[in-house]
């Protein structure tokens, strides 16, 4: 199996777990967009991140994730408030509604995440993360050319 084939299945096992996250009866995140899902993800992940940093993570625009950040406080599952250290910036937390829903969320997906490992050993487990982790590494190293 080459590159191609390898980076084709990491690719296609995202979809597949976040299409079978989605279509669980109940999901607790059912009304949201996915990038709406991964905003609030992500704040609750690193409370106190700037909507900068969530648009360079995410590989989006300033204006789409200022109409994520606008949709998800009008929702009252986020909150905006000034930064400490730089009055110019906001800084993002989630609301006691947007911990909630992530609480909720991050059971879900442990619960999908312990089905998809069910087959392996624990053994294997572990090198599957480490080699997940070692090919992370490498794709946020220096440039590729």
């Amino acid at each position: 199996m080459d590159g191609e084939e390898i980076a084709d299945l990491l690719s296609e096992i995202g979809r597949a777990f976040k299409a079978r996250l989605r279509s669980l009866p109940d999901s607790p995140a059912k009304d949201l967009s996915l990038p709406q899902r991964d905003v609030l993800k992500m704040i609750g992940r690193r409370p106190g991140v700037t909507p900068a940093q969530i648009g360079e993570r995410m590989g989006r625009d300033r204006a789409q994730i200022t109409r994520l950040v606008s949709e998800l406080q009008e929702m009252g599952l986020i909150e905006r408030t000034r930064s400490t250290q730089d009055r110019r910036s906001v800084v993002l937390n989630l609301s006691p509604d947007g911990t909630a829903l992530f609480a909720r969320m991050l059971k879900r997906r442990a619960g999908l995440s312990q089905i998809m490992l069910s087959d392996l050993t624990d053994t294997e487990t572990q090198t599957l993360k480490s080699l997940l982790q070692r090919l992370r590494g490498t794709l946020k190293g220096p440039s590729i050319s």
